[in-house]
This record gives C-alpha cells, structure tokens and sequence, in this order.
C-alpha cells in the first residue's frame, strides 16, 4: 500500500478507514517511522494548514487528533519493538495551562521511532517538573509544542526557568508549534526551533546522537 493513502484518509476525517490503514500498514511490514511521517504527521500537518487558512476550525482539529491518537496506539506495539540503540533521553509534555495534545504524542511516537527514549510527562506540566525530570533522567533534550498563541508566555517561563538547570550547556530546549519561530526561540533563548513536528524528531535525535558514546 501507499502510506500517502493513511494521510489523505486523515484529511478527510474518515475514522475507520485511517486506522483500518493503519492497521494493514503494520500488517504489511511497513517500517513504523515511515508510517508515521508519510501517514499521520503528514495529514495533521495538511490539517493544520487548513485551521491556518481558516477552512476549518479548532473543533475539527480535535477531532483529527483523536483519530491520529487512535493510530499510535495501532503503532504502539511496533514502537516498542524497535530495536535501534538509544540514543539519549528526551522529555515532552504539554506547557503550563495547555490541556491539548494535538501535537505531543505524535512528537514523542516520531521521537522514539528516531531510537530515543522519551518521557512523555502529559498534559498542563509545570516547569519544575520538566526541569527537575530532566535533570533527574538525565535528559538531552526538553521538547514543547505551542498550539496557540496564548501559551508562548508559559514557553518563555519554561526557558527562563531552565537557565537554573545544573546542565543547562548539554539539556537542550526544542520547541515547534503553529505560532511559534524561530525568531520567537532566539528571543526567549531557547536552543533549537523546529518548524514542524517531523523536524522536531529528527532534530532531537541529531543532537542527543552527539552524546551516543557517553553515558546516560
């Protein structure tokens, strides 16, 4: 099959039809980083052009996030099985106040399917937690997305906040999200800036595969 078919069938909010795809895409041996970057992240980013463009609103969005949600899980199993060699510790999360995880999971299935380790810290997180897990995880990288425009403050308090971490100079802050670029992440100094969430994965990995042959 044509995993472009899994991103089109996304688009048009067809539930049972995504997953069924999804579904015989593992069946068929088709490599789960492949599935995920030519299926789901390439239709909620068509998605989400169209809530830029205002052919659609937020509403609908959600209901794409659900379904792509719903295909993880499909790939959950294949995630778990990969057998690439860990390349370092990163940690996700939603920011202060932002209960939507439009774009979390699908960074962190990316990010793991990339060999890195994630810790997925949920929704609303509080910059102590990020900073004090990744500093106990000795984590490579923090990475955030921004849905709105309303939570790029709480983006920036994460930055200034970190600038106290112990290994701020190795711990890197990646973040990505519709409003925010990379102008915004020089600003509020933060390292990396990731225009979408497929970027946000790879990027991630390219640095933590810096630290490969030290400990963790």
């Amino acid at each position: 099959m044509d995993l472009h078919e899994i991103s089109v069938s996304l688009q048009n909010g067809k539930i049972k039809e995504t997953l069924n795809l999804i579904a015989q895409a593992v069946k068929e041996n088709h490599d789960v980083g492949s599935i995920l970057k030519e299926g789901l992240a390439d239709g909620m980013a068509a998605v989400e052009q169209k809530l830029k463009d205002k052919e659609i609103y937020l509403p609908d969005m959600l209901v794409t996030a659900a379904v792509m949600n719903k295909g993880i899980e499909i790939l959950r199993p294949a995630l778990e099985s990969i057998e690439n060699p860990v390349l370092g510790t990163a940690i996700t999360g939603t920011l202060k106040g932002d209960i939507q995880n439009i774009n979390k999971n699908l960074i962190a299935a990316l990010m793991r399917s990339e060999g890195l380790r994630v810790i997925d810290l949920g929704i609303n997180v509080s910059n102590e937690l990020f900073i004090d897990t990744a500093e106990k995880e000795k984590a490579r990288v923090i990475v955030c997305s921004a849905y709105l425009t309303i939570h790029l403050p709480q983006m920036k308090a994460l930055a200034q906040a970190a600038a106290s971490m112990k290994a701020r100079e190795n711990i890197k802050l990646l973040f990505t999200g519709l409003p925010v670029t990379e102008q915004f992440c020089r600003s509020i100094g933060a390292d990396i800036y990731a225009p979408d969430v497929i970027s946000a994965a790879e990027m991630a990995a390219a640095y933590c595969k810096s630290f490969k042959k030290e400990p963790l």
